[in-house]
């Protein structure tokens, strides 16, 4: 891992295993100066898979920090994303149904 390519590899491999990946992303921050803004949020991923035979949940959370600008074109101006920087900030993986742990030592 490490690298753009061993991401994108793990990747594959968990949605292959886990289905489907949820993404929740919290309402956005935006502070506006001028003509540039910079937004602010908290992303949740959302994933089950199998481990040790068990179904288990991997949530992980991130910070995401973008950067705008606005661009005007004649009459018309928009917002443009110029930077989008992620953030981790924690995992954590949970049995799906915590009935199927053995907690008696």
């Amino acid at each position: 891992m490490g690298d753009i390519e061993g991401f994108l590899a793990c990747s594959k491999k968990i949605k292959s295993d886990a289905g489907q990946i949820i993404h929740i992303v919290t309402p956005v921050e935006i502070n506006i100066k001028g003509s540039k803004a910079l937004a602010v949020s908290i992303a949740n991923i959302a994933a089950r898979f199998k481990y040790g035979g068990r179904d288990v949940d991997l949530i992980s959370w991130a910070r995401l920090i973008s950067k705008l600008e606005r661009v005007d074109a004649g009459r018309k101006s928009s917002w443009k994303l110029m930077t989008l920087e992620v953030i981790y900030m924690r995992d954590s993986i949970i049995p799906a149904a915590p009935s199927s742990i053995d907690l008696s030592g």
